[in-house]
C-alpha cells in the first residue's frame, strides 16, 4: 500500500486491487490467462477499473501464486488449518520462488508442533548456493524465537 501511495503521489493512475499477488501481479495476469484481455481493455478504453478487478478476481483462484498469498494471510491472522490448506493449494504446481513457499510452509508446520518438519525443509535448501545463507538464517530465527501467536491473542494481551 505504502508503494502504491509513493507512485500515485507522482503520477496520475487508477490503481487496482490484485489482492494476493504480493509483487507478482504481472505473473499472475499472465499465469491465469487474463493479461492480454486486461490490459488491452485498459489501455482501449474498453474495459473499467471495477471489471478489471472483477476479472482478475474470479480469475485468481487459478494462480498458485495467489494461494500463497492466502496462506501468508491466513497465517497472520492465526487460521492456521486454513493456512495450510492454501499452502497445499500453492504447491499443487510449481512456483516462481520455492524458498517462499517453503518458509511459509514452515512457519505453519511450526504453529501446529511439528518444528522438526519445519527445520527438515527449509535445511533442504542449505545446499543451494542461491538458498544457503537464507536457510541458515531462517533456521537461526526460528531456533531463538517461538511461533508467534495469532493477532487477536496479540490484541487481547495488549489490552489486558
Amino acid at each position: 500500500r505504502l508503494h502504491a501511495a509513493a507512485i500515485l503521489a507522482h503520477h496520475d493512475l487508477t490503481p487496482l486491487a490484485a489482492w494476493f499477488t504480493g509483487h507478482e501481479q504481472l505473473r499472475v495476469l499472465t499465469q491465469t490467462g487474463v493479461a492480454a484481455d486486461i490490459i488491452i481493455g485498459l489501455l482501449r478504453g474498453q474495459l473499467g477499473a471495477a471489471d478489471a478487478v472483477r476479472r482478475l478476481r474470479r480469475a485468481r483462484r487459478d494462480s498458485n501464486i495467489c494461494w500463497l498469498g492466502l496462506a501468508k494471510r491466513r497465517l497472520r491472522r492465526g487460521e492456521i488449518a486454513a493456512a495450510l490448506r492454501a499452502i497445499e493449494r500453492a504447491e499443487a504446481a510449481p512456483l516462481p520462488d520455492p524458498f517462499d513457499a517453503a518458509v511459509t510452509r514452515g512457519e505453519i508446520l511450526r504453529r501446529l508442533g511439528r518444528g522438526r518438519e519445519a527445520a527438515a525443509l527449509i535445511g533442504g535448501f542449505l545446499d543451494q548456493p542461491a538458498f544457503a545463507a537464507l536457510a541458515r538464517w531462517q533456521l537461526d530465527y526460528w531456533r531463538t524465537t517461538a511461533p508467534a501467536a495469532p493477532w487477536w491473542r496479540r490484541l487481547l494481551e495488549r489490552s489486558a
